[in-house]
């Protein structure tokens, strides 16, 4: 018994010596941690995941649009719970409307959690490696899901903390359109 546990570990350290997972690291931008509210929308791209590849997406690819940014992962219970209703919120207006989800996951975990849903209408992305978040998203490093609403002129109108419904994402929504 004792042979084989000494293997086990042996095996282990081996295979994680062998096998590293890829180094990813993900920086907040050093700087004020204020109130984003009224700030415009900083420079932040990330990739979207279309049907067989990765799109390098940036935020003023959406201007003009109310863009709903919400930074969620797989293994969030209330992330999961909420992405429907973000699907709704987006499916509901969408001449006025852009909702993009975030995670923070590699496309290996993301996209196999994704095919659970029939269908989602908001676009899905991945930050890259190396990635460094704004400061003005620096409470995604803590909460999730967070979830910012970016009016027409790019400005960031409101955050949300924490899981919604589709019926308070669509009052924080119908304050700017």
């Amino acid at each position: 018994a004792a042979f084989s546990l000494f293997t086990g570990f042996v095996f282990i350290i081996f295979g994680m010596i062998a096998d590293p997972e890829p180094q990813i690291t993900r920086v907040v931008e050093p700087g004020p941690r204020a109130d984003p509210i009224g700030m415009p929308a900083p420079e932040f791209s990330f990739l979207t995941l279309t049907e067989n590849n990765l799109a390098e997406t940036s935020l003023t690819d959406y201007e003009g649009s109310i863009v709903v940014l919400n930074f969620w992962a797989t293994w969030c219970a209330p992330c999961v719970k909420e992405m429907p209703d973000l699907s709704k919120l987006a499916q509901t207006y969408p001449d006025d409307v852009v909702v993009v989800c975030v995670s923070d996951e590699t496309e290996q975990e993301v996209r196999p959690f994704l095919n659970r849903f029939e269908s989602l209408a908001q676009d899905v992305g991945i930050l890259k490696p190396d990635t460094i978040i704004p400061s003005e998203f620096y409470l995604f490093e803590t909460i999730r899901p967070i979830t910012y609403i970016i009016d027409r002129e790019g400005n960031i109108h409101s955050q949300i903390r924490g899981a919604r419904t589709f019926e308070e994402f669509e009052m924080a929504v119908l304050e700017v359109i």
